[in-house]
């Protein structure tokens, strides 16, 4: 994959299902588990069988009881794993987020990961960062 910036959507909105392809014409998506929001990502599995995690949809579990902040913040570490430094060329420097607030919360815990610019959406919000330069120490 050859890329100039890598943008990951995250949709915590159970009920965001046909947009998801939309989403994914622009890039990797990573979507909660849901009735919709799955059978719309196993179309596009059908459809597109040889996309991977850094060009198609992955569906992500999370528990019901949790707010879509406390679920972004629980699932961010696996997200960085599989977009980050050694996962992808060049390592994600953006995150669209549906469905979650940019909070205090969830800005600090972004921070970890290097992101310091935030700027909401309509829906969620945008979240950005400098390309690493190396592999994290």
């Amino acid at each position: 994959m050859n890329r100039d910036q890598l943008e990951v959507a995250i949709v915590l909105a159970r009920d965001y299902a046909a947009r998801l392809i939309e989403r994914a014409s622009s890039g990797p998506v990573w979507a909660i588990d849901s009735e919709a929001n799955k059978g719309v990502a196993q179309e596009f599995w059908d459809q597109f069988p040889l996309c991977s995690h850094l060009d198609g949809i992955t569906i992500f579990s999370a528990s019901s009881v949790l707010t879509p902040e406390e679920i972004l913040m629980a699932e961010f570490a696996n997200i960085d794993e599989h977009f980050g430094y050694y996962s992808a060329e060049p390592p994600y420097t953006a995150v669209h987020v549906f469905g979650a607030t940019a909070s205090a919360k969830v800005r600090e815990a972004l921070s970890e990961y290097g992101f310091d610019s935030f700027s909401d959406t309509e829906d969620g919000f945008r979240a950005f960062r400098l390309l690493p330069l190396g592999p994290p120490q």
